[in-house]
């Protein structure tokens, strides 16, 4: 428990460095990618407790307002719940679809919150900020992609003849 504390202290403060970095380069979050692809993958409260403290961290240092980034991550979130609700996830297209409506929704939320938080105004989004939306939410659905192909064939394939082959404990 102290290691997995100790490497969500470390993985903040990357976190934290790392979004600036590709923020400030015009690139996708990293945050935001963090979040959706570990979103059914993990139940850690200490992994969740670390993405929510550095999304507050990074709401603030971008000067976007405290929860701009919970926010818009959270209503993401909820449209992939729905989404996987309703839509099954046995296609290449029906899978990671979902994945990239997300990613797009959470940039363009981000962008309406953190000027309604600054200026009080909705802002005008136009087609070259919906062109950079749809480029990042594409990159990040690239690396999902990719992401789920590699563990996909590093995990070993089980073979059903291969089942009980081991010790088998019993307790009388």
């Amino acid at each position: 428990m102290i290691i997995e504390i100790l490497i969500c202290i470390i993985g903040f403060f990357a976190i934290l460095s790392v979004e600036h970095f590709f923020l400030y380069i015009g690139f996708f979050s990293i945050w935001a990618f963090l979040l959706v692809y570990l979103y059914n993958k993990t139940n850690k409260p200490v992994t969740w407790g670390m993405l929510i403290v550095s999304g507050l961290a990074l709401g603030v240092s971008f000067d976007l307002g405290l929860g701009t980034f919970l926010l818009s991550a959270g209503i993401s979130i909820f449209f992939f719940f729905l989404v996987n609700k309703f839509i099954p996830d046995d296609h290449f297209l029906t899978k990671y679809i979902p994945y990239f409506l997300t990613f797009l929704i959470f940039y363009v939320l981000r962008k309406v919150f953190g000027s309604v938080s600054n200026t009080g105004a909705i802002p005008v989004i136009r087609w070259q900020d919906m062109s950079i939306f749809l480029i990042c939410s594409a990159v990040s659905t690239i690396l999902t992609v990719l992401i789920d192909r590699l563990y996909l064939q590093m995990r070993p394939e089980r073979e059903s003849s291969n089942r009980g082959m081991g010790i088998e404990i019993r307790r009388r």
